[in-house]
């Protein structure tokens, strides 16, 4: 339905097909993230900590979309106070029983 949406708002453009085949290559590297072993899941937040994707439940979606964002904005800050050249790229955080995996982007 989604797709329908973009097609309605670009319709006879090149934006249309670039936005599909773009759409194609992040649910396939989410499948092929997903399929790897010891994943529990994945998800994908905006900026504003909404979450846009998720194969964990509704619950724990929640819970990671309100504070990973959060702990990225802090983790960036750091980067950039120590060189305000640079930018915040990946965050890793492990713990005794997780690991949490932050690709940080602004796009």
């Amino acid at each position: 339905m989604q797709a329908e949406q973009e097609r309605a708002i670009l319709p006879g453009t090149g934006v249309e097909q670039q936005q599909l085949l773009q759409r194609s290559d992040i649910e396939s590297t989410l499948t092929r993230i997903q399929g790897h072993k010891g994943v529990l899941g994945v998800i994908v937040v905006n900026q504003q900590g909404v979450p846009l994707r998720s194969t964990l439940d509704d619950s724990m979606t929640k819970q990671y979309a309100d504070l990973i964002p959060s702990l990225a904005d802090l983790a960036r800050n750091l980067v950039r106070d120590l060189d305000p050249q640079n930018d915040l790229e990946f965050l890793r955080v492990r713990s005794h029983k997780h690991e949490i995996m932050v690709a940080a982007s602004e796009c």
